[in-house]
């Protein structure tokens, strides 16, 4: 059966602009449509409000990301029919936080860059240089 779900996530109270960056490095990686202008995420018979809604390559709906009031973070969306869900869910995570780990870098005085790389692993490489 087809129905708009809730994922939580470990992450808490987002920076949208720092998750928008984490969500184009996916569909760097996986291809597809990436970040879409609507906030509403439709499921094959109801659909849900999203800060964020995005869709990658193998998704046969949208999935979103919306923050609770508290500041608990959660995906939404209709997963059937996808192949990589969960792999997009881990995907988005991972680099949010290797973007966040390069930000905090950067404001305790080191030099972070941050780049996408396909080499052997894919992913987001963060370095950090004490200047």
């Amino acid at each position: 059966m087809s129905l708009i779900a809730r994922y939580a996530s470990r992450l808490t109270s987002i920076n949208f602009e720092v998750m928008k960056k984490a969500i184009e490095a996916v569909k760097e990686e996986l291809g597809g449509e990436g970040l879409l202008s609507v906030k509403t995420v439709r499921g094959y018979s109801s659909s849900t409000k999203a800060n964020l809604v995005f869709r990658f390559e193998g998704m046969r709906f949208a999935m979103g990301i919306r923050q609770t009031k508290s500041g608990k973070v959660e995906f939404v969306g209709d997963s059937w029919g996808s192949e990589n869900w969960e792999l997009v869910q881990t995907l988005i995570e991972r680099n949010y936080t290797a973007l966040c780990g390069a930000i905090a870098m950067k404001r305790l005085g080191f030099t972070a860059q941050s780049q996408v790389y396909q080499d052997t692993v894919k992913g987001i490489m963060v370095e950090g240089m004490r200047t």
